[in-house]
Formats: structure tokens, C-alpha cells, sequence
């Protein structure tokens, strides 16, 4: 991008905190991977307690489920989106496909990291919140072929992170593979 300042690698200096693929059948899906890779226990959520959800700056209502499990040392995260209706992932994966979507990263600066990338020419394709915690999917599409997710680093945050990760560890690899994430709030 000519002239624009410098932003920076995107995500120098960042360690990834999750990797995500949209899916066409999350429990396919999660079946797989816990099968291929050993991922899970999964804990599954749905967009509907997402806290002011906006797509491309615009309110939003479209329908998803993500399912969040560990798989060594990164969090998966899978999502399905019924229907092809606008929406960050389907800017990405067209409905009835398999693709890779984004990358994640946890910043204490949430802020600063979106005031970042918009110098570069980046912004949210979705953003909102769960709890006390804001999110932004970063549409770096051009720069990157997928998008980059900004996570503000809070209490809750880190306990759901905590807590995929203590599941995983516990996991007998068999037993409850699917649990649904308001069970741990």
C-alpha cells in the first residue's frame, strides 16, 4: 500500500491464540478433528450472546455456532453458518465448503492493535463482544488470503482460553465430546 504509514507485520511480535475453519456440519467437524488430530472436548456456543454484533460497521442478526477446542498448543475454533447470508465468514467461505478463515491473537491493547491495522487500511469486518470482552475480526484479506481476529485480554477471556485448555488436558479423548460452553458460566 503506497504511502500508507507503516503498520508493521501484522502479527510479529503476536502470539497466535487460535486458528479457525468454517465448516459446512459442525458436528462432522468436530467429529473429524477430534478423530485426526485428538482435538476436544468441544465446547459449543451460538452468535446469539454475542454483545452488539456489527458487520462491516452495520448491526447484524446473522445466525452462527463456533465449537472451541485444544489441540496442543492452539485453540481450534470451527463455525458453521447456516445460509449464505452477508456475514464475515461467508466473505470468506462460500456456503456448503471447508475453508480456512482466521487467525487469532489476544492483545491487552485492544485499542491501540485496531488503530493499528487501520492505519495499514484494515477494518473490522465483525466486531462485538461476549461478556467483557470485545472482539474485531480484522478483514486482511488482501494482505493475507484470510482474516486476522483481535480478542481483548480480559478476566473472562482468559478463563474461557483456561478453560478449553484444562478440558483438553482432562479429556479422556472419548468420554462427553461435545459440551455446551454455558455449562463453565
Amino acid at each position: 500500500m503506497a504511502g500508507a504509514p507503516f503498520v508493521g507485520p501484522l502479527l510479529a511480535d503476536r502470539a497466535i491464540a487460535q486458528t479457525c475453519w468454517v465448516v459446512p456440519d459442525l458436528e462432522a467437524a468436530m467429529t473429524g478433528w477430534s478423530a485426526a488430530a485428538g482435538a476436544g472436548p468441544w465446547l459449543v456456543m451460538d452468535s446469539r450472546g454475542t454483545v452488539n454484533p456489527r458487520y462491516r460497521g452495520q448491526p447484524t442478526d446473522v445466525f452462527y455456532r463456533a465449537a472451541m477446542a485444544q489441540c496442543g498448543d492452539v485453540q481450534i475454533e470451527l463455525v458453521e453458518q447456516p445460509g449464505d447470508a452477508p456475514s464475515c465468514f461467508r466473505d470468506v467461505v462460500p456456503a456448503g465448503r471447508t475453508g480456512f478463515h482466521h487467525l487469532a491473537f489476544v492483545s491487552g491493547t485492544f485499542d491501540d492493535e485496531l488503530a493499528r491495522f487501520a492505519r495499514g487500511g484494515f477494518t473490522p469486518a465483525f466486531e462485538g463482544g461476549f461478556g467483557d470482552m470485545r472482539f474485531a475480526m480484522m478483514d486482511t484479506l488482501a494482505a493475507t488470503g484470510f482474516m486476522i481476529e483481535v480478542l481483548e485480554d480480559t478476566p473472562s477471556l482468559a478463563f474461557a482460553m483456561g478453560l478449553v485448555r484444562r478440558l483438553a488436558e482432562e479429556w479422556d479423548g472419548t468420554s462427553d465430546p461435545v459440551r455446551r460452553i454455558e455449562e463453565f458460566f
